[in-house]
């Protein structure tokens, strides 16, 4: 019993508490690319006022490599690419007003595997509509090429919820 308990505790000090410690989150936000769409021509020579507010919780311990501006920056150049006739403005006499809150846009390691989320309130009005959504975009994929993996599946995420807020844009703007 003595033996036992040696390599128990053994397993505990060498294998357990090391993994332990490496499995940490380990958090991560990389500058995405513009997200890419089929243009479409319905908002043709409409005017879209966007404000952004960033609502995110960031770790101490994160790695940013883009700031909140470089992040919104990209969100319109994907709006633009997918309604290349509107015009963006930062006017209040706009068509369409469409508020969006980032509440999440990361890519964290729990160990194994890759979690992305991009996640976003989107408040659009439109005359006298006004439309509330939660927008959610998240990929997890298994840790092949490490750092290259992570991006990618953060730019996945992205990718999902800027194709779920072109949704919403075209399902209540037709």
């Amino acid at each position: 019993k003595y033996m036992q308990m040696k390599r128990f505790l053994f397993f505990i000090v060498v294998v357990l508490i090391p993994a332990l410690g490496f499995a940490q989150k380990k958090v991560y936000i990389f500058k995405p690319r513009v997200s890419e769409f089929a243009p479409t021509n319905l908002l043709d020579s409409k005017t879209i006022q966007v404000n952004y507010k960033d609502t995110r919780i960031t770790h101490k311990k994160s790695k940013v490599e883009c700031t909140f501006e470089e992040l919104t920056s990209v969100i319109n150049e994907s709006l633009k690419a997918a309604f290349p006739k509107a015009v963006l403005v930062e006017s209040a006499d706009a068509d369409i007003v469409l508020n969006i809150k980032v509440k999440r846009y990361e890519v964290f390691f729990p160990g194994g595997v890759w979690r992305g989320f991009a996640e976003y309130d989107v408040e659009l009005i439109h005359g006298p509509d006004e439309i509330k959504q939660e927008i959610l975009g998240t990929r997890t994929e298994g840790n092949i090429w490490g750092i290259k993996t992570a991006k990618k599946v953060l730019q996945m995420s992205f990718d999902r919820a800027n194709e779920d807020l072109v949704k919403l844009l075209i399902e209540h703007l037709e």
